[in-house]
């Protein structure tokens, strides 16, 4: 867990000093809050929402298993590039997966132009549940740093039982699809978020404000 940590640290915070000396725009252009290729941009911030849909059923499984139908996760953290077509960073990620994790994401980003970006990203989750995955890798693509799809696969343990005998476990891959939102728009969705996540503690404390069975 803290190895995980510690590159995830190390990609963001030293990844600058990697980058190919002859590339003289690395140290003219500025930091930036929405992320764009050199020139324009050094670093920049990831401020993520994202909001996927499982592709597959798991209708057939026990209850046991991990996972909801959706997945909604925020994620924050930082890039910079090493020169006009790759970035390299990290971000830390919390989202709801049959329960609250927290991942460790260390990150590629490759500018397929000054608008579009494709981000491969080995996700590890640090904080979770027991029968919760640990490797959970994703792929993204973003258009201006704004908006995207992402697709983000888990290893999922399940339990299947057959006929006359003992539930068996195994490791099915699930995969979950959605939009991802980034910069001002991923603010948003996290503050969104947030708020919906208070609201129904609220109507929960409410509802039970007499006592709850």
């Amino acid at each position: 867990m803290n190895r995980v940590t510690l590159l995830v640290a190390i990609l963001v915070l030293t990844a600058g000093q990697i980058a190919p000396a002859q590339d003289s725009t690395a140290r003219t252009a500025r930091s930036c809050f929405r992320g764009r290729p050199l020139p324009a941009c050094r670093s920049y911030w990831i401020t993520e929402s994202g909001y996927g849909i499982r592709l597959s059923s798991i209708d057939r499984y026990t209850s046991s298993a991990p996972g909801g139908r959706f997945l909604p996760s925020v994620a924050v953290g930082g890039m910079r590039n090493l020169g006009r077509r790759v970035a390299v960073g990290g971000t830390v990620e919390t989202g709801l997966l049959g329960g609250l994790y927290l991942a460790a994401k260390p990150r590629v980003r490759f500018w397929l132009s000054p608008n579009a970006a494709l981000d491969v990203s080995p996700g590890f989750l640090v904080a979770r549940s027991e029968n919760m995955p640990r490797f959970a890798p994703e792929v993204s693509l973003m258009f201006q740093d704004r908006i995207g799809i992402a697709a983000q696969s888990f290893l999922i343990p399940v339990s299947e039982y057959q006929a006359g005998g003992s539930p068996i476990t195994r490791q099915r891959l699930t995969t979950y699809l959605g939009l991802r939102f980034g910069s001002k728009l991923g603010v948003a969705g996290a503050v969104a978020d947030a708020a919906t996540f208070l609201g129904l503690v609220a109507v929960y404390l409410v509802a039970c404000g007499r006592g709850c069975d």
